[in-house]
């Protein structure tokens, strides 16, 4: 696969993702120093670190989320009810002594 194909199914790919696109975005920004702020490493670094931590975050939503659906259409299609708490702790006691 060419290098030209790679880049473009990697951009079909993040089209699904717009917060991690956006923060890839501002991440070569920061690397380009497009707004002109990042004179020193340690500016650049500052700048960089929650934009780390935030795509990190953002790629463990999207993971669960990922999972939370590929395991509810696994439970439709094999027909299992969603887990949930029995009602039956909240009868009142007068329903109880009738």
């Amino acid at each position: 696969m060419s290098n030209n194909q790679e880049t473009k199914n990697l951009f079909k790919r993040l089209e699904k993702y717009p917060k991690i696109l956006e923060r890839i975005k501002t991440m070569i920004d920061i690397m380009e120093d497009k707004h002109g702020n990042c004179e020193l490493l340690d500016d650049a670094e500052g700048a960089l670190i929650p934009e780390t931590s935030g795509i990190g975050k953002d790629l463990l939503e999207c993971w669960s989320k990922k999972k939370a659906e590929e395991k509810k259409i696994v439970s439709e299609k094999n027909g299992l009810k969603k887990h949930c708490k029995k009602n039956s702790c909240y009868i009142q006691a007068t329903e109880i002594l009738d």
